[in-house]
């Protein structure tokens, strides 16, 4: 006879199928969070914690455009 399931380990298979779930909608997303497609061109690669993971080009220039122009203004 199996021994039942406590709550904790519930928890946890639920949590792990939540985020399988997720991972895979983004390995199949198409688009950044902004819109922009994800073709070649417009796709850098990168790494982390030895897993790789993709940028959107338009978005990462943006950011550095953003940066560039310093702290938004508030008007008066």
């Amino acid at each position: 006879m199996d021994k039942p399931y406590s709550i904790y380990e519930m928890e946890k298979q639920s949590r792990q199928k939540g985020w399988e779930i997720e991972a895979e909608k983004r390995r199949n997303a198409t688009e950044c969070k902004n819109g922009h497609k994800y073709t070649p061109e417009n796709i850098i690669w990168k790494t982390k914690n030895g897993k790789p993971y993709r940028n959107c080009r338009i978005c990462i220039k943006a950011s550095i455009e953003a940066r560039k122009m310093g702290p938004r203004q508030e008007p008066i």
